[in-house]
């Protein structure tokens, strides 16, 4: 799957064309209503490129190490930080087309599943540690006093 920007221009898919014009793994959704199910079903049965200019921490690379899909992507948000000890998944060094190719012809080469899930819930992003979290926080904060 090649993950870009719906609001931007393409570009990535562009760059990216030329290399993967004859691989059949490689699919391109410029545009699609996503649905929680459709997102993991196609997770589960791909691998993820994010290009990204900027990100924080990307949904979509938490979702697929979720379900151990392979990710390649460039250093960016906290990606790198993500993905250590994470098998079959690759940050580039660069943002080189080539340098990129080579990942996701090693990533398919591979053809196997991660172990991002055990990184995932090693982190303590998983649903139920972050369910807790979330409780744990808003118990603390104070009721107003017109619901006392």
């Amino acid at each position: 799957i090649i993950v870009t920007p719906q609001d931007k221009k393409l570009e990535n898919y562009y760059l990216f064309r030329n290399n993967f014009i004859n691989c059949s793994h490689t699919i391109h959704i410029p545009k699609i209503k996503f649905n929680i199910k459709n997102v993991y079903s196609r997770l589960y049965n791909n691998k993820v490129l994010l290009t990204s200019k900027t990100e924080g921490s990307p949904q979509v690379v938490k979702e697929a190490m979720a379900v151990g899909c392979p990710i390649v992507s460039v250093d960016v948000g906290d990606v790198k930080e993500r993905l250590i000890g994470v098998d079959n998944s690759y940050v580039a060094q660069t943002r080189d087309a080539t340098e990129l190719a080579d990942l996701i012809h090693k990533v398919l080469q591979i053809n196997s599943r991660t172990n991002g899930r055990e990184r995932i819930i090693e982190l303590g992003l998983d649903n139920k540690q972050v369910a807790e979290k979330l409780i744990e926080i808003y118990s603390q904060i104070p009721k107003p006093k017109y619901l006392k």
